[in-house]
């Protein structure tokens, strides 16, 4: 759990300043332990998941990969990269297939998420780790098949810009395989 920071809200009424503290809200994280057979890949950055008998889709924290179908976010990726359609869908089919690979090496993995934190379209948002505590959400960037999306305050964000520098001066992943597309497609996100 994590508390948000304290609020304080100064009232006047003529001769009296009153000062009221309001409590700090928490923010119930859950984890989900999930087995690898139990989730599907929408794309590299996005998993359908059956949570209390409802579907639900989680966008993995932090990260965005190519898009595998096209949605809106493709059309909108196709017009800001001028890049082929079929370039662009082999980049996201490529970064969706890694991740399907990685689910697969785990039988059992764990969901971190806050059950009503969720994003512009609707998605859960969450972090997915192996028995071994490894964050699938960091190997996607570190194999170079997905870019950081956090912001410079969140604790992560260092390693993480630091992990993608090197994902794409080794040319692993996406920035080897079809380098300028993804380059394109990346765009600001791989700036330091």
């Amino acid at each position: 759990m994590r508390a948000r920071d304290k609020e304080v809200t100064v009232v006047s009424s003529g001769k009296y300043l009153l000062f009221i503290l309001l409590a700090p809200q928490l923010v119930q994280s859950e984890i989900l332990q999930i087995q690898s057979n139990e989730l599907k890949v929408e794309d590299g950055d996005t998993l359908l998941i059956t949570i209390k008998g409802e579907t639900k889709r989680v966008q993995l924290l932090g990260i965005d990969a190519p898009e595998a179908v096209e949605n809106p976010k493709f059309k909108v990726d196709l017009k800001r990269t001028a890049l082929d359609r079929e370039i662009l869908l082999s980049l996201g089919i490529m970064a969706s297939n890694h991740l399907r690979d990685l689910i697969e090496q785990e039988e059992m993995l764990d969901l971190h998420f806050q059950p009503g934190l969720v994003d512009r379209y609707g998605r859960l948002r969450g972090e997915l780790y192996g028995l071994s505590d490894r964050s699938l959400n960091q190997a996607m960037i570190d194999d170079g098949f997905a870019v950081v999306t956090l912001d410079g305050k969140d604790k992560k964000s260092p390693l993480w810009r630091e992990l993608q520098q090197q994902s794409v001066r080794q040319r692993r992943g996406l920035w080897g395989l079809l380098a300028m597309p993804a380059r394109r497609w990346a765009g600001s996100y791989l700036q330091p």
